[in-house]
């Protein structure tokens, strides 16, 4: 469909089958360069990243833009690190559920206790050291996993960051502190539960972003196998809420979605080269 002058300045609602191209989708077309211009620079401070496979740090912003500005519940039924959830705080939602099996324990840990991290230097004889407190349930060691350990992937799993780059000792302290302000300030509800019930009774008025373990993928930190990626399809063609799906390019979700609202070339972690698509339901 030609876009035109009028069309682009409307004031459009989001409405499945519209002939109309939606909010949401106007967006995603200047980002994509087919209206031209560009997205507003972040003018306030830069929200915190944490190192997480598939974790979105750098398509944070790009996704929020896309997002509904306000509404009554925000939901990440698989948060990872949260680098989508600290850049979409800054929206206008009544509450904040961040959901996640594997991490929860984290965000918890960064709520109560991330005010009195001391962060050490990142050897491999302190990820030992931190991995063995992790074992007993220590939060400290906890909030030192993206630090200590390769892309954030956790304890054990994904080993030891050999590497130079990325943090610094005070850097991710204050990210440490600006990841416990936006928990607190948002007052976010931390559940571990299946993301079937992290989205039960929700409303058109509710927002949720979904960042699976991608169809196809095996990394350390999590297996395409923990979700059943038909059954979430068939959620979402019928869902009553509004939401942005993130996944590679893959011929299952383009069948059900059709075209993504927006590609972009990305890395792995691994250093592959893939197509990283949206798609939402407004």
């Amino acid at each position: 469909m030609k876009i035109t002058q009028a069309e682009t300045q409307a004031q459009v609602a989001g409405r499945l089958g519209g002939c109309v191209i939606s909010a949401a989708k106007q967006k995603a077309a200047k980002l994509n360069g087919a209206l031209g211009g560009r997205p507003k620079k972040f003018e306030k401070q830069t929200p915190p990243t944490f190192g997480y496979p598939g974790g979105k740090a750098h398509l944070a912003r790009t996704l929020v833009d896309l997002m509904p500005p306000s509404g009554r519940r925000y939901v990440e039924p698989f948060a990872g690190r949260g680098n989508v959830f600290w850049v979409a705080s800054e929206l206008d939602y009544q509450e904040w559920h961040i959901n996640d099996i594997r991490t929860a324990s984290w965000f918890e840990a960064i709520r109560d206790h991330g005010h009195d991290l001391k962060v050490p230097q990142c050897t491999r004889m302190e990820y030992y050291k931190r991995w063995a407190a992790y074992k007993n349930g220590c939060p400290y060691a906890n909030m030192l996993e993206p630090l200590l350990t390769y892309s954030g992937g956790g304890y054990g799993s994904s080993g030891f960051r050999n590497s130079k780059k990325g943090y610094t000792t005070q850097g991710y302290g204050q990210a440490i502190r600006m990841a416990q302000h936006i928990l607190r300030a948002t007052e976010a509800t931390i559940t571990r539960v299946d993301w079937k019930n992290a989205v039960v009774g929700l409303s058109p008025d509710d927002f949720v972003y979904f960042d699976p373990p991608y169809l196809g993928c095996r990394l350390r930190a999590y297996t395409s196998d923990d979700i059943d990626h038909k059954e979430l399809i068939k959620h979402l063609l019928s869902a009553p809420y509004r939401w942005v799906l993130s996944e590679y390019d893959n011929p299952l979700y383009r069948k059900a979605f059709g075209i993504p609202m927006l590609q972009e070339k990305a890395r792995t972690c691994r250093g592959g080269l893939r197509t990283e698509c949206v798609w939402c339901n407004f």
